[in-house]
């Protein structure tokens, strides 16, 4: 097993945006859900040693020192050779305390929830920190020599503009930091933003913000590597690069979610049954189909693609035979080329990397 994901299920606030499974912190309900945890620690986590750990949320940092802390030392077993260690932080959660305690425990790599620095865009999506807190989380994350650093950006929120998005790309890379995720606006069914009747912004600008946002970056030496990921050399997520690669990982606590053996799995988002030691919502058995749909679907995300002599070691199959119409008709629309043993989306494929990806799903 290459990577562990940690579900942190708790906020200081909610995003107007979310969906994922959170709580508005609670210090006796965190307290229970430490004991809880450490249970599951104990359940899952024997004997698997990992490449990759990401600690995400929900707010990880929103939990005190005291219980920073405890969450840190119960995975502390299984995190001591990592190559890759992350943790998700919201600027405003964060303190020197906290660096101290991420440092101690090993963590080498921060994410952080930037969204945006217009103040009116902050307050509409319901997020409590000011770009002074950016800057000085970076400071303190600095400070203890955690410079893999990586910002969190949204673009297509009602109201932005391109002169928004331009503002927070120019603020992020004036910070020296190495990577930039970036996402677009989707108004989720459990969100704040749909029961307020928000809608998304419209296609074309939504479109136009994408190109306006890679030629930026790459005028400011941030390669795109995935759809919504942009590093400068040697700074890729080597955690995210797991998941498109299409490997194993390990989902824990409440609102996870992994693969493992040919089951994909989300972990329950109910406090009670968790509490039972209750771990899993569903485990939902993969069909070698579905493996294979599903290999095509994250590979393609990449700027790089996939290696067919990959798919082949995956599954024992030929994918320019399983495939070959649909790679025929992709290719002959200009979506896809082939180069040496990769197969990936052209730049006309990349922007519409979705319909790409649907060109290969087959019935049953």
């Amino acid at each position: 097993m290459k990577a562990l994901y940690v579900h942190v299920p708790f906020c200081d606030s909610i995003c107007a945006y979310c969906d994922f499974c959170r709580v508005k912190s609670n210090q006796t309900i965190i307290d229970k859900w430490l004991d809880a945890f450490a249970i599951e620690v104990e359940d899952r986590l024997i004997k698997d040693k990992y490449d990759t750990v990401y600690i995400g949320g929900g707010t990880p940092t929103c939990l005190n020192e005291k219980q920073l802390e405890k969450m840190l030392s119960l995975i502390y077993p299984y995190t001591r050779n990592v190559i890759e260690y992350t943790i998700e932080i919201n600027p405003e959660s964060l303190n020197e305390k906290k660096c101290s305690i991420l440092k101690k425990y090993g963590i080498n790599r921060a994410s952080i929830g930037v969204q945006t620095i217009s103040d009116n865009l902050l307050k509409l999506i319901g997020r409590k920190h000011t770009k002074e807190d950016v800057i000085q989380c970076i400071k303190w994350l600095k400070k203890k020599d955690i410079t893999n650093i990586s910002c969190d950006c949204m673009y297509s929120l009602p109201t932005q503009t391109i002169q928004d998005v331009e503002d927070t790309l120019s603020f992020i890379c004036s910070l020296d930091i190495p990577h930039i995720s970036i996402y677009s606006l989707t108004i989720e069914e459990n969100s704040q933003f749909n029961r307020d009747g928000y809608q998304a912004l419209d296609d074309e600008i939504e479109a136009d913000m994408y190109e306006f946002i890679i030629q930026y970056l790459e005028n400011h030496w941030f390669m795109q590597y995935e759809i919504s990921n942009f590093s400068k050399p040697g700074y890729q997520s080597l955690h995210n690069l797991h998941y498109w690669q299409y490997d194993d990982f390990v989902g824990l606590s409440l609102g996870a979610s992994g693969k493992e053996e040919n089951c994909r799995y989300d972990c329950t988002t109910n406090f009670v049954e968790y509490f039972r030691h209750n771990y899993f919502k569903e485990i939902i058995p993969l069909s070698k189909g579905e493996q294979m749909f599903e290999f095509i679907m994250m590979g393609l995300r990449l700027k790089d693609g996939f290696s067919m002599q990959e798919f082949q070691k995956k599954f024992a199959y030929d994918f320019s035979e399983v495939y070959k119409n649909e790679l025929q008709l992709a290719q002959e629309k200009g979506y896809l080329v082939i180069h040496q043993d990769r197969v990936k989306c052209s730049d006309m494929g990349y922007r519409i990397c979705n319909t790409v990806i649907e060109m290969f799903m087959k019935d049953g």
